[in-house]
């Protein structure tokens, strides 16, 4: 997604290295679905952290 807004290309038209467009989307779903995105985005706000 991130790529085809940056680009403003057609989410169906990836670079052949992405996969499926089909994939991709079942992916993004399913990280929707099971809160990854929020834990992504929440991981980012908190900032950097220092090592293990």
């Amino acid at each position: 997604m991130a790529f085809a807004y940056r680009t403003g290309r057609p989410r169906r038209d990836l670079p052949e290295e992405s996969g499926s467009w089909k994939g991709i989307r079942n992916r993004l779903s399913r990280w929707a679905g099971d809160g990854t995105w929020e834990k992504v985005f929440t991981a980012l706000l908190e900032g950097p952290t220092l090592g293990p």
